[in-house]
């Protein structure tokens, strides 16, 4: 995740390894690994077991969907101000299900054609 929706959790999220992306942080906050760059990244994952979710914000996702085999992207029903968005991804990846969780929002799960 990088710095800014670090700020926004507040804390590290349970139960996973907590990975920042920021060129601006200059070392780690309490339970979390720091990277500067997506090089950096890259290369400190490489011998990482499981799965990595990125999960924002808006210029990790561009940097990072080249990586990516799959997106579960959440649609919420509600309009927000704003300016970031999820970059474009439709013509690598193909919808493959999605998952009413409420009738405010869903999951939608996107695999790499």
């Amino acid at each position: 995740m990088g710095r800014k929706t670090y700020e926004s959790i507040g804390r590290p999220l349970p139960n996973r390894e907590n990975i920042i992306l920021s060129k601006t942080m200059d070392r780690p906050l309490p339970g979390t690994v720091l990277y500067n760059s997506i090089n950096d990244f890259t290369c400190g994952i490489k011998d990482h077991h499981g799965p990595v979710f990125i999960i924002g914000g808006s210029q990790i996702y561009s940097s990072l969907i080249h990586l990516t085999q799959e997106i579960f992207l959440t649609f919420v029903y509600k309009d927000y101000d704003g300016d970031a968005k999820f970059p474009s991804f439709e013509t690598e990846f193909r919808f493959n299900k999605n998952e009413l969780i409420t009738n405010q929002f869903e999951i939608r799960h996107y695999v790499r054609s």
